[in-house]
């Protein structure tokens, strides 16, 4: 799934389509500094079979990074979880977070 999605906090939910072994969760992330954009300092990946209860499979900590302009893929790997909907989850208090990308993998 390709994306962009600026916001301070907030939920993407996607739907599989059907009920699927999840095995990793990705999202990329940006910082942009001179444009108040940072990487988030945390993302969660949860994964429902039904769109309404959430079971969390991980939470991804802010990497140490410079302040450089970059890009970081939070990835989460080895899952084993079953759903259809994935839940990625960021808190970035009051700073801006942008990410282009999602992927969810299975076997």
């Amino acid at each position: 799934m390709r994306t962009s999605w600026t916001r301070a906090h907030g939920t993407r939910l996607i739907d599989l389509g059907t009920q699927r072994t999840v095995t990793e969760i990705d999202s990329n992330w940006f910082q942009v500094l001179p444009d108040d954009v940072f990487l988030p300092p945390e993302v969660r990946y949860s994964v429902s079979t039904d769109g309404v209860n959430y079971h969390l499979v991980y939470v991804i900590h802010k990497p140490a990074i410079s302040a450089d302009l970059q890009s970081k893929t939070y990835r989460a790997i080895n899952l084993v979880a079953t759903g259809r909907y994935v839940k990625i989850e960021v808190d970035g208090g009051t700073a801006w977070t942008k990410t282009n990308e999602a992927e969810v993998r299975g076997p």
